[in-house]
């Protein structure tokens, strides 16, 4: 005996319409009339309030809170990489709506979450990135912008990898395919860093079904309700980079789980099936090479076997693979072209207009830390440990996205990359603002044998000073 209360009518029950089960006698038998089997409806746990990012230094206070409706009584379990924690050891409040970690170490950095439940069920709470930092630096300047522009200003400072290459599509037939076509098995991980406005078909294989990693900013699998994936985040395609990871294990509860930048986007249960070999290459960019193709950019792309926990993207999401992991089956960083550096020698040949371009990823290779002012002025990045080929931007955010877009005045220190051993003081920046044309040049015609000139004029707007080329034909 169950029952659930329809509130939005579809006679269908809701993961948040209040529901109820007879667990006192369930299943029982039937052999007359069955009185007192009384259920009790209860709204299921839903999150309200998700805990923070905190970086602090080492000794330092971190609290961690959470805020959920549903029916009482709720329980409240805290959780690192997935794993239920429990008081000692500088953590108090385990079990509670707030978590408090003293006299904080190291060992204390890591993923936390918040499991809240009840009798109808349970809720996951937004993963929340302690860092302690031991030895911790400080990065200050003065960001400077002459502009009429308003709006606050968003400071990063990270490691980054010097010389890094990354796929380039244009949305419009360029794509690359490998020689990999088996992804049989019982477990998968598909990993890789975006940038861009579409994801469709990033990392795709289909034949009789499919396996795609991007698709209506899901990822899909036939086997595991067809189109009806797990949301790949909806920053994904904000035009920042960002590291994707889907990851795929049979007949478990939570089993097909989504990541955006280390953290959990969504789980849900996973179906009891293997993953059949589809005997079809492997796409970056496109279906089969004939359409839905991905716009933007692409790198470090890794496939896996298994199923990496939430603890192992955690910590390495943003460290580079070598190649030897354990599991790993495709791994292509295209700092060497397409070569598939797992050593399986599934290499990917570029088709189309697709392109192997030189940029920077920032968050490849470390954390990014950043700030944001109200206005432009001095600023100071705290708790940053030391290290080299460090690089610090910032860009006014006229729209108030969050995100740098074309036309925003943005800047970066005029001597990055540095080696960050020491504090680092006047690290400055100039915002300037991109040319922008306000008035175009109009056509003109004059006859060719007489005395009469052809003149034009083009008005544009952006930081000084402003250099002008004509051209003809290009």
């Amino acid at each position: 005996i169950w029952a659930f209360l329809d509130a939005d009518g579809d006679e269908r029950p809701g993961e948040l319409e209040p529901s109820a089960v007879y667990d006192s006698g369930n299943p029982f038998a039937v052999s007359g009339a069955a009185t007192g089997i009384d259920l009790l409806l209860l709204d299921p746990p839903q999150i309200t309030a998700h805990p923070a990012d905190i970086r602090i230094g080492a000794g330092a206070e971190a609290r961690l809170g959470v805020a959920a409706a549903g029916s009482q009584p709720l329980s409240y379990q805290w959780r690192l990489y997935g794993e239920d924690l429990s008081d000692g050891g500088g953590i108090s409040g385990a079990a509670s709506p707030e978590m408090v970690i003293r006299n904080a170490s190291a060992d204390h950095s890591g993923a936390y979450n918040c499991r809240v439940a009840n009798g109808a069920g349970e809720a996951f709470s937004n993963t929340a990135n302690v860092r302690v930092i031991e030895g911790g630096l400080q990065i200050s300047g003065v960001v400077q912008y002459e502009g009429r522009q308003t709006g606050p200003v968003h400071i990063a400072a990270s490691q980054i990898q010097k010389g890094n290459r990354v796929l380039f599509l244009d949305g419009a037939g360029d794509f690359a395919v490998t020689t990999l076509t088996d992804l049989s098995g019982i477990e998968l991980t598909v990993q890789y860093w975006f940038r861009g406005s579409s994801i469709q078909s990033a990392v795709r294989q289909q034949g009789s079904g499919w396996i795609v990693a991007g698709w209506d900013n899901q990822h899909i699998l036939s086997f595991d309700g067809g189109t009806r994936g797990i949301s790949a985040g909806a920053a994904a395609t904000d035009g920042n980079w960002h590291h994707l990871a889907m990851t795929w294990k049979p007949n478990a509860r939570g089993g097909f789980r989504s990541y955006l930048d280390g953290r959990l986007i969504e789980r849900r249960d996973s179906a009891n099936a293997e993953i059949p070999n589809f005997n079809a290459q492997v796409y970056f960019g496109a279906f089969n090479g004939a359409g839905e193709f991905a716009n933007g950019k692409l790198d470090e792309i890794s496939i896996w076997e298994r199923a990496l926990s939430e603890g192992e993207i955690a910590v390495g999401w943003n460290v580079p693979l070598t190649g030897d992991e354990k599991g790993l089956i495709g791994f292509w960083n295209f700092d060497d072209n397409g070569q598939d550096l797992s050593g399986f020698g599934n290499h990917a040949e570029l088709r189309g207009d697709a392109a192997i371009l030189e940029e920077i990823v920032p968050g490849l290779g470390g954390e990014v830390f950043s700030a944001v002012l109200e206005s432009p002025g001095v600023y100071a990045l705290d708790n940053i440990p030391p290290g080299k080929d460090f690089a610090v931007t910032a860009f006014l955010d006229v729209n108030g996205n969050g995100a740098p877009d074309e036309g925003e005045p943005s800047g970066k220190y005029a001597n990055n990359p540095f080696v960050f051993a020491q504090n680092a003081s006047d690290v400055d920046i100039l915002l300037t603002e991109p040319p922008r044309i306000l008035d175009q040049p109009a056509d003109a015609r004059v006859e060719s044998d007489s005395n009469s000139a052809a003149e034009f004029t083009v008005q544009a707007a952006g930081t000084a000073p402003l250099f002008y080329q004509w051209r003809k034909d290009g």
